[in-house]
């Protein structure tokens, strides 16, 4: 005679599925989280990714510090009291007080941003705006030489810029600085 389970049977066998379901579940769980470790760990970010992050953040801080005054592409104000960078700024890195120079100019030196900031800041406008003016190898500003060049300004700073703009044979517009 074939008998139905009892209903306490029936809740005992029901139990052992569920937990051997569960067992199956957690096996699961815990390979996936295995072989997920284990692709997390061998994905390692590329240099691509923080020099792009680098430059996100520069674009950023020039947004914010910066494009009041220069415009979104660098170029110079209307009524002539901001100098024009597009196109333009990169001819300072062709000397070495021109590096300086760049760091030095006011607004620059006195950015309310980290020297780390203002590296990529200067780095990110000298490759977007800097465009043709700025050489193919140029020497990326660190942390520690924008550091060094906020310290010391030279006392004349419009002579500093006459005098660079004459040494590198360009004209000297009636910028201010």
């Amino acid at each position: 005679m074939n008998r139905k389970p009892t209903c306490s049977k029936r809740l005992a066998l029901a139990g052992r599925r569920r937990a051997g379901s569960k067992a199956a579940l957690l096996a699961g769980l815990l390979a996936s989280s295995c072989l997920l470790g284990i692709a997390c760990a061998s994905v390692q970010a590329s240099p691509q990714d923080g020099a792009m992050a680098d430059a996100a953040a520069g674009r950023l801080d020039y947004i914010l510090h910066c494009q009041g005054c220069h415009q979104p592409n660098g170029a110079a104000s209307p009524d002539g009291d901001v100098p024009r960078m597009q196109g333009f700024v990169g001819h300072f890195l062709r000397v070495p007080e021109g590096r300086a120079y760049l760091v030095q100019v006011p607004g620059v030196a006195n950015a309310p941003i980290s020297s780390q900031a203002l590296a990529r800041l200067l780095n990110w406008m000298l490759t977007e705006i800097g465009g043709p003016s700025t050489p193919n190898d140029f020497t990326r500003f660190t942390s520690e030489e924008v550091h060094r060049h906020r310290q010391a300004a030279p006392p004349d700073l419009p002579a500093t810029r006459h005098r660079l703009l004459q040494t590198l044979a360009l004209p000297t517009p009636s910028e201010p600085y």
